[in-house]
Formats: C-alpha cells, structure tokens, sequence
C-alpha cells in the first residue's frame, strides 16, 4: 500500500499568530499566504506491516528529529483508515527545508494526501483539517 502526492509551500502575507485549538492545529486567527508553485515537497508514503514503528527519510537523509511530528499525523490518518499499519515515509523539497519557505506545510500536506491515496481513503477537500496536517494548497489567484 503506497501513494505519492505533490505539495507546493507558499510565504505568509498575513500570518496568523498563536493556537486556538492546539490538538487539532487550529490557528487562532486568519492568515493569508501566497503559493509558490515552482517549488515542491514530493512524498512517497508506503505502509508496510513488518514495520515496528514509521520510518522517515528527508531529502535522502534519516529524520528523526521530524519523526514523531510525522508519526503524529499519520496516526490521524491511521484513524480514519481504521489501521494501524506503520510506515516508511521519504520525503523531498526542491527547494532549502526550513528556510521560511513553509516547507513543513508543504511536506504535511503532502503525506496526508499520499498516505490517504496509500489507505484508499477518499478525502473531500476539507477531511485533512481533521487529520491535523493539511495547509499547503495549489491554487491561482482568483479576483
């Protein structure tokens, strides 16, 4: 069971400041951001039954530090699923990771619609904001 998903990071205009709901990462005020859609986070989500625990990879190199963060929100998804199947996650940014590109935006968006599409979940466009993970969206400026 495995899925890929694309994500674009995008630059807060307006950005939002503090939590109202910290569980489910509900900001506490609105935000506006612009998407940059030359740069990526492309994921690769597998979920595998021999795994013991998830495993992630960033940019070809072992992640730990983001892991429980990860393992976080896949349990989300896990839920939905009704699984409890771990993963191998790898993960790629074409662009520099934490350098205020919202690149975690971008990868979570990216592993919950991969990790969905691995599950065969169906997901309607507001179903990720219950998954805690979902910010990164693609998308032209409409007037």
């Amino acid at each position: 069971m495995a899925g890929i998903a694309q994500a674009q990071p995008n630059i807060a205009l307006i950005k939002y400041w503090g939590k109202r709901d910290t569980a489910l990462n509900l900001p506490a005020t609105g935000s506006l951001s612009v998407t940059l859609d030359s740069l990526w986070t492309r994921t690769r989500v597998e979920f595998d039954a021999l795994l013991k625990c998830d495993e992630l990879r960033l940019n070809d190199m072992p992640a730990p530090a983001a892991l429980a963060r990860v393992s976080a929100c896949l349990d989300s998804v896990r839920a939905l699923a009704g699984v409890e199947t771990r993963a191998r996650i790898e993960s790629y940014n074409n662009f520099p990771t934490a350098a205020g590109l919202a690149s975690s935006a971008s990868g979570f968006a990216a592993l919950v619609v991969a990790a969905s599409a691995a599950l065969d979940l169906r997901l309607n466009r507001w179903t990720p904001r219950r998954a805690r993970c979902c910010r990164a969206r693609t998308g032209r400026w409409k007037w």
